[in-house]
């Protein structure tokens, strides 16, 4: 079967990777990379992401916690460490844990990579700290184009 008679055949609720406007969540590579890396630490859901972002931000609905301008919320992510540090517990030191990220070396690849437990505590607190302003400039603009496309 050609792409056109695909095309002509497919239901109308079935739309193709990349239509506009067709996805509501945040898809791009900083969230993937959070994900494969919570998914190394056996954490496979959305809130279990939240949950580590709770350990660096005071609210994740509030603006100042989350562009880092809070004077509140801790300004280390020493309680992120040190509950990855415990859910690590079972791991010795010089242990590797391997796990997947989006490497762009001109295209975009899966890699599977390994690091000792520490160096990877310290990647995950780096990739969760990116990922805290992002993730509420994402969910702001979904909100607003939400509301948009509702009151259009």
């Amino acid at each position: 079967m050609g792409f056109s008679t695909f095309c002509y055949f497919r239901p109308k609720w079935c739309a193709f990777a990349g239509s506009p406007g067709r996805h509501a969540v945040c898809v791009c590579v900083i969230y993937q990379n959070v994900y494969l890396l919570a998914s190394a630490l056996n954490l496979h859901h959305k809130e279990a992401i939240h949950q580590l972002m709770d350990k660096i931000v005071c609210s994740r609905d509030n603006r100042t916690c989350m562009l880092r301008c809070c004077t509140d919320c801790p300004n280390n992510s020493e309680s992120l460490k040190n509950y990855l540090s415990d859910l690590l517990k079972d791991y010795d030191d010089d242990e590797e844990i391997q796990f997947s990220q989006w490497i762009n070396d001109g295209r975009m690849k899966l890699q599977t990579m390994s690091l000792p437990v520490e160096e990877f505590i310290e990647l995950v607190t780096e990739k969760i700290v990116s990922l805290i302003p992002h993730s509420y400039i994402s969910k702001i603009q979904s909100s607003y184009l939400k509301t948009r496309q509702e009151n259009f």
